[in-house]
């Protein structure tokens, strides 16, 4: 069994144990054990964010105002996005997806990432969010009453978030500008972070991949069906060196070399496990173009010790997902619907 999945089962089971014992403290609404989703309240983290508001209260203050604005731009890109994609929906024939859960597993019309990836940035991604609006909260002197963590589930707790709870009491009190601040931090912290891990992806960790591996032929992550590869017995993971004695070290070159083939042409292809002879077949988008039938990936051959290489590659691409997720669930957080942040601020604006 794959090891993410491993992870994925142990958290579930520790999971259910915690909650099982901590009964008594959950709160939980919705049709326990079928679809629910319970919080389990703490006091963790509110002296921090007192202690936080209370450091620079301006520039804090400017911040979420500034916030406030970049919030309204998210909440008009997203959806207008959204509407493109439900039209697009509406007149394709082909399937698209409108908006697609991320889960640590695979399944039809889910954007899978591996479990130790999920886990991490769930974690950030959620105490990022809950804090900022914690800390907006105690800026404009509204009490925190308790923090903590919630659970969707479905039979067992699935996916984890997190939770802040102000004194709703005071909001009705508070000037417009203030309660939207407060409802923009949490989406505008996860921008703030998806550019921060975006900029350490760019500037520090592929510049130095760079520097601990070179390219070395065309991996191949998956063999399409009904292709040519298929027919001819390439396997998946196997590394592509040449094409009619044309040799290439990366996937732009294997692209270039394959733009100048034609379908029914038959060549000779290198692999790091063997060579193979076949006929190519015809793109299903572009009858003139020539289709092999597999999935290109960079293959890289590391010139440093390989656990490390594993390590760092590892990093490289928890980076990535951190800027992706942070982006991703910031903008969603923005749609103008219900008891999203998005709706509260359209809400609360339609209000005055």
């Amino acid at each position: 069994m794959n090891f993410e999945y491993i992870l994925l089962i142990l958290f579930v089971v520790i999971l259910s144990i915690f909650l099982y014992f901590e009964r008594k403290k959950l709160s939980v609404q919705g049709k326990f054990p079928f679809i629910y989703f319970c919080m389990y309240r703490t006091k963790f983290g509110l002296n921090w964010m007192d202690k936080l508001s209370k450091t620079h209260p301006k520039i804090l203050n400017f911040l979420f105002k500034f916030g406030t604005i970049t919030g309204f731009l998210g909440m008009i890109f997203i959806s207008i996005q959204l509407i493109i994609v439900t039209i697009q929906v509406l007149t394709s024939e082909t399937a698209i997806t409108a908006v697609t859960p991320v889960l640590p597993f695979e399944a039809k019309g889910v954007f899978y990432v591996p479990f130790s990836y999920w886990i991490i940035s769930i974690f950030i991604i959620a105490l990022v969010h809950e804090f900022a609006h914690g800390i907006a909260s105690r800026v404009y002197k509204i009490p925190v009453k308790s923090s903590g963590f919630a659970f969707l589930g479905i039979l067992l707790p699935i996916v984890p978030a997190a939770f802040v709870e102000p004194d709703e009491k005071l909001m009705p009190k508070k000037k417009l500008s203030e309660k939207l601040a407060i409802f923009a931090a949490g989406p505008f912290s996860n921008v703030i972070f998806a550019i921060l891990f975006l900029l350490i992806t760019l500037f520090v960790f592929q510049p130095l991949h760079g520097m601990i591996a070179h390219e070395d032929g065309v991996l191949i992550g998956q063999v399409l069906p009904n292709s040519a590869s298929l027919t001819a017995g390439i396997t998946e993971n196997e590394i592509l060196k040449s094409i009619n004695n044309q040799n290439f070290n990366n996937v732009e070159n294997f692209q270039k070399i394959m733009n100048t083939l034609k379908p029914e042409q038959e060549i000779t292809l290198q692999t790091n496990k063997k060579t193979y002879t076949l006929k190519l077949g015809q793109h299903l988008e572009d009858s003139k173009k020539a289709y092999l039938g597999i999935m290109p990936k960079q293959n890289f051959t590391p010139t440093i010790n390989l656990i490390t290489y594993k390590i760092f590659n590892w990093l490289f691409g928890l980076m990535f997902i951190l800027y992706l997720l942070n982006l991703g669930i910031g903008l969603f957080n923005l749609l103008p619907l219900g008891p999203l942040d998005g709706g509260r601020m359209l809400h609360e604006t339609l209000q005055e």
